[in-house]
C-alpha cells in the first residue's frame, strides 16, 4: 500500500502537471480508454470520472498489488467502469474491444520488444483513436534520470512507433522532465 500511495502522491504533485496532461487528452464522456501500466491508479480514477457510466476504462499492470488496489477502488467508485488486467511485461492481450485512447505514462522505458508490442496493440485502437506515450527524457537538464536507464529519448520513441505503424500527430512540451507524444495508426 505504501508504494501505491507514493505513486499517487507523485502523480498528483502539481509539478508533474497531471491536470494539464488530462486536459491535453481531450477525454470525453463515453470514451473507451486503455492504460498501459496504471501503477497506483491516479489517472485511472480521473479517467473513470470523466468517461462516466457508459465509458470503459481498462488498466494493465504487472503488479498484483496495484491490480488488487484498483479493483477495490472500482468497487467503491460511482460508475464501476474500471477493469483491471494483471499482465506479464509485453504480454499480448486478448480483448474484444477497440479504444479511443491508449495511454502510457512512465512505462515505455520498461518495455522490451516495443515495436512488436505496439504493432500488436494497434488492433485495439479505433481508426481515429490516439495512442499517447509520456516517458522520461534524458535530454532535459541535469536530473537523476539522466544517470539511470529510466528514460527513452523522444527520437527513439518516434522511430519505434513509426516502425510499429503509427504517425506522430501531436506533441506537448509543458512537462518538466518528460516527453509527451501523441500517435495515430498510419493511414493507408
Amino acid at each position: 500500500m505504501e508504494k501505491i500511495e507514493k505513486y499517487n502522491k507523485k502523480a498528483a504533485d502539481p509539478k508533474n502537471k497531471s491536470k494539464e496532461i488530462i486536459q491535453s487528452l481531450d477525454i470525453k464522456e463515453d470514451m473507451k480508454i486503455l492504460e498501459i501500466g496504471f501503477g497506483g491508479g491516479y489517472f485511472a480514477e480521473k479517467f473513470s470520472d470523466i468517461i462516466g457510466k457508459n465509458g470503459i476504462y481498462y488498466g494493465i499492470d504487472t503488479d498484483i498489488d496495484c491490480v488488487k488496489y484498483l479493483e477495490k477502488v472500482n468497487q467503491q467508485s460511482l460508475y464501476k467502469n474500471m477493469k483491471c488486467i494483471l499482465s506479464k511485461p509485453e504480454e499480448i492481450l486478448n480483448l474484444d474491444i477497440e479504444f479511443d485512447l491508449i495511454f502510457s505514462r512512465n512505462v515505455y522505458h520498461h518495455l522490451s520488444g516495443r515495436v512488436k508490442y505496439f504493432m500488436d496493440m494497434a488492433k485495439y485502437l479505433k481508426e481515429n483513436g490516439k495512442l499517447v506515450i509520456i516517458d522520461y527524457d534524458s535530454s532535459f537538464s541535469w536530473h537523476r534520470i539522466k544517470f539511470s536507464s529510466h528514460y527513452t529519448k523522444p527520437k527513439v520513441i518516434k522511430k519505434e512507433m513509426s516502425e510499429a505503424g503509427y504517425s506522430l500527430v501531436n506533441s506537448f512540451n509543458f512537462l518538466p522532465i518528460q516527453s509527451f507524444l501523441v500517435f495515430e495508426k498510419k493511414k493507408d
